[in-house]
C-alpha cells in the first residue's frame, strides 16, 4: 500500500518525528492544557455536589495536515470542524 495514494493515516498526538517521514504524518494534537482544565473542572464540581449526575465536556484537538491524507478524503460533521476529546468523569472518550 502507498500512502497517501492508496490509504490516508494520521495519528493522534504530535511527536518531532511526525514531520519528518515521507510521507510527513498528519496528526491530531492533544490539547493537554485544556484536557487538564476541564479534569480539574470536572473533579471540584464534584466535590461540592457528589451526587449530582456525570458530566461531560468536549475540548478542541486540532489536526495538523500533513502529507499521510489525500486533500478532502475525511468528512467532518458542520457542528465539529474539528476533532474534539471528549472528557467524562470515567476518562476521555
Amino acid at each position: 500500500l502507498r500512502i497517501p495514494e492508496d490509504l490516508s493515516f494520521a495519528g493522534f498526538d504530535d511527536f518531532p518525528l511526525a514531520s519528518h517521514w515521507s510521507p510527513s504524518l498528519t496528526v491530531i494534537r492533544q490539547n493537554t492544557a485544556g484536557l487538564a482544565r476541564a479534569t480539574a473542572d470536572l473533579l471540584l464540581k464534584r466535590i461540592q455536589a457528589p451526587h449530582d449526575s456525570f458530566a461531560s465536556m468536549r475540548i478542541a484537538a486540532p489536526i495538523e495536515w500533513r502529507g499521510s491524507v489525500v486533500a478532502n478524503t475525511i468528512e467532518m460533521s458542520p457542528k465539529d470542524p474539528q476533532p474534539v476529546l471528549i472528557v467524562t468523569e470515567s476518562g476521555v472518550d
